[in-house]
């Protein structure tokens, strides 16, 4: 899929949850989930820790859900 030259086909479900999946495994991102180091995986993605602890709020509501 050519998304350099159609850059809204990754703004669609399919494409939207494929490219992610392709960021979380060439960044080594499950390590980091895997260890709840929500901290160092909020920096891999997002470059820093903006909104942390908001987002540490929803994953563990999430994790109580799923498990």
């Amino acid at each position: 899929m050519d998304f350099v030259g159609n850059p809204d086909l990754v703004a669609t479900p399919q494409y939207a949850a494929l490219t992610a999946g392709w960021f979380w495994s060439t960044h080594d991102c499950n390590r980091f989930a895997s260890n709840s180091d929500w901290t160092g995986l909020t920096k891999k993605i997002n470059g820093g820790t903006i909104g942390l602890q908001d987002r540490i709020k929803h994953t563990n509501e999430a994790l109580a859900v799923l498990t």
